[in-house]
């Protein structure tokens, strides 16, 4: 058995050369003492350890950022560790989209391990050459990332120059587009005039072709000349007028029609977006003509698209008031003549068209003897219950003993009932005050209601004694007859002895609105103020809004005084912004005895106004016009305007269908006869503005 049992272990059955005594396995010929080891899980090589330096083991490589591709030197092993993977090559192991194969895209990245950067990108786009290496290319596109000599942006204007390329500083006015923009910088004010034609490039507001601001002592648009364009202004004006219109070379009395006594150019009638004037003419009878805007050129009495006529008319005191009474849409026409004899006031409803009789009216108030209803005229909702009302001025209304205190009526435009201040709504003087001879309905405390302003313009006492005038200013509603020592407001004018008031001149100029934009009506008053010792001037003020603060004329923000000490008639419009510099403007009209058949002057003052003027001195512009007489006229013809020139004035409305307010003035004495004083056609000229 013993010898069995020795035997057995120097038997070799599986062949590999080793005896069972030394073999582990002596039935597998592949284990056996120093048999090279492989990954089965089995000792081979009979040293009790299982799989160590298998021949057969791989490498596996560290993959730190888990994109299966592992970097660094490796380890031989049957198994890989967490964190292993048995792919190596992995160029960046701390960026995932980075390994062997992976897609390039233009990031300057090599992403697919090759040595390559951005070669068969999937992301290649349009680039330009960028050959001067500003940023911008030109030229034509090709497929590649963008660089350092590619760029996305063909906007380069000249890829040979690294200072010309788009948002390039400009330098100015040395014909190089250096941004690209198409032009040389030649216009450093953005103004729209170029240099060298843009007198001053850092000032927008001159330029070649730029209107010319009037009475700023600045060449605007660069034509090295100052305030010379400025089409009527600049000293005496020689242009000639925009349109004029002529009235009747023959009509009654033998005579011309003496047209422009009166002109009112302030309403659109026929609703077509343009101002129409209204013109007295003794055409045929006396009449009222309107005519409608646009205006250009000539145009005489028979063009007129309605006409008022009425035989008791006086040239000399008509006053007309407008608005829709009745609410059809149509503006309705008040025409109001103080003089016959006693006054009346004629309510004619819209549309006004075609011809009224001297009794084609809706409705006519009438007054007592000496009243002078209708010296004033205005509607107005005066009582608060939205209707317009009519407001009469009665400077001639008094007591029996002739006191003449004057009063405003206030009445139902359609209700011809004559009716005094003191049984309706309105306002009288408390004694003589000849109230009531102009008048004004603007809002002048900024309420939304209408107010009444009214001057007393010859104040006496009742013992004949000579008193301060005054401008009386009561808040509306109003629904009394009220006093004028009960007013809310007057302003007492200190420096004028009286305003003069007779019959042959205009009554007191009294022009209330906003001319500076601060929400509160401003007062222009103006008139022929008379002197203890008989001399007479004309005197305008210019008070700012509200009235209601002024409490005489030492609170005017402008005194306008006239040179002459015979001037007979004033006239003082605002006349909107002429010279487009945001302000308003002021024109007067001076006249100096109508008999004397003058040629009178209209000024022209350029808001704002501040402090004190001589009016022939100081205004910018002068329109004049002329004496020519009617037989010159006839041989040579009237080059220039008529005599009475600016005995009317028209201001602040577009009568040439521009945009820019004009100016409208009335010469009567046109071509009037000097042989025998009789009247010639008349004329109101119209001169743009600009």
């Amino acid at each position: 058995m013993i010898w069995l049992l020795l035997a057995c272990r120097n038997v070799d059955a599986d062949g590999d050369g080793w005896k069972a005594s030394e073999d582990c396995n002596d039935l597998n010929a592949e284990v056996y003492p120093g048999a090279p080891e492989s990954c089965d899980g089995q000792d081979q090589d009979c040293d009790d350890l299982v799989d160590e330096e298998a021949t057969d083991a791989g490498m596996w490589f560290a993959d730190a950022d888990g994109d299966s591709w592992g970097a660094g030197d490796g380890r031989a092993d049957c198994d890989g560790e967490s964190g292993e993977v048995d792919q190596d090559g992995d160029c960046d192991d701390s960026d995932p989209g980075t390994f062997p194969g992976a897609d390039e895209i233009c990031d300057g990245v090599d992403q697919d391990c090759d040595g390559d950067i951005d070669e068969d990108a999937i992301d290649l786009t349009e680039v330009y050459a960028d050959g001067d290496g500003d940023g911008f290319g030109a030229g034509e596109a090709i497929e590649s990332c963008p660089s350092d000599a590619f760029v996305e942006d063909a906007t380069d204007c000249d890829d040979t120059e690294d200072t010309i390329y788009p948002g390039a500083d400009e330098v100015p006015y040395d014909g190089i587009d250096q941004d690209c923009d198409g032009t040389d910088l030649d216009d450093l004010d953005g103004d729209g005039s170029a240099w060298p034609d843009d007198c001053d490039d850092e000032d927008p507001t001159r330029g070649e072709g730029f209107d010319e601001i009037c009475d700023d002592a600045i060449d605007n648009d660069c034509d090295d000349e100052i305030d010379t364009d400025c089409q009527y202004f600049g000293g005496v004006v020689s242009s000639e007028p925009a349109a004029v219109i002529y009235g009747d070379d023959e009509s009654i009395d033998c005579c011309g029609s003496a047209a422009g006594w009166h002109l009112w150019a302030d309403a659109d009638f026929d609703q077509d977006g343009y101002t129409d004037i209204l013109m007295w003419s003794e055409s045929d009878g006396t009449e009222l003509k309107l005519f409608q805007g646009p205006f250009s050129g000539e145009l005489y009495a028979s063009d007129a698209t309605a006409t008022l006529n009425d035989q008791g008319f006086a040239h000399d005191a008509l006053g007309t008031a407008f608005g829709d009474i009745d609410g059809d849409g149509h503006l309705d026409l008040v025409l109001a003549e103080s003089r016959s004899p006693t006054g009346t006031a004629s309510v004619y409803l819209g549309p006004i068209e075609g011809w009224f009789g001297e009794s084609d009216y809706s409705a006519q108030h009438d007054a007592w003897y000496a009243a002078e209803l209708g010296a004033s005229v205005g509607l107005a909702d005066m009582d608060g219950d939205t209707a317009l009302d009519l407001i009469l001025g009665a400077p001639g209304a008094g007591d029996l003993d002739e006191t003449y205190r004057g009063e405003v009526v206030i009445a139902d435009p359609l209700d011809g009932t004559p009716a005094a201040c003191t049984s309706t709504a309105g306002l009288q003087h408390s004694g003589r005050g000849d109230v009531g001879r102009t008048l004004s309905t603007a809002d002048v405390n900024a309420d939304g209601i209408a107010d009444l302003s009214t001057p007393s313009t010859h104040p006496w006492n009742d013992e004949w004694a000579a008193k301060t005038p005054a401008l009386y200013v009561a808040h509306g509603p109003l629904t009394t007859c009220l006093e004028t020592d009960n007013v809310d407001n007057s302003i007492r004018f200190e420096s004028v002895y009286r305003w003069d008031v007779t019959p042959s001149t205009l009554p007191i100029s009294l022009d209330i609105r906003d001319v500076d934009g601060s929400g509160y009506s401003d007062a222009m008053v103006a008139g022929t103020s008379g002197a203890s010792d008989g001399s007479r001037a004309i005197r305008g003020f210019v008070f700012d809004g509200p009235v209601s603060s002024a409490a005489s004329d030492d609170d005017a923000s402008a005194v306008l005084i006239s040179q002459s000490d015979s001037a007979a008639r004033v006239m003082m419009r605002t006349a909107g912004d002429l010279d487009g510099d945001g302000h308003v403007e002021f024109v007067m009209s001076l006249q100096d005895n109508w008999w004397e058949k003058h040629s009178g002057s209209t000024y022209v003052l350029f808001g704002p106004l501040s402090g004190s003027y001589v009016i022939e001195e100081d205004a910018f512009g002068v329109l004049e016009g002329s004496i020519e007489p009617f037989d010159f006229c006839e041989t040579d013809g009237c080059e220039h305007p008529g005599s009475l020139f600016g005995w009317s004035l028209g201001a602040g409305s577009d009568l040439t269908g521009d945009g820019i307010p004009d100016i409208a003035i009335g010469a009567p004495g046109f071509e009037y006869d000097t042989s025998t004083n009789d009247k010639g056609p008349g004329a109101v000229y119209i001169y743009s503005g600009g």
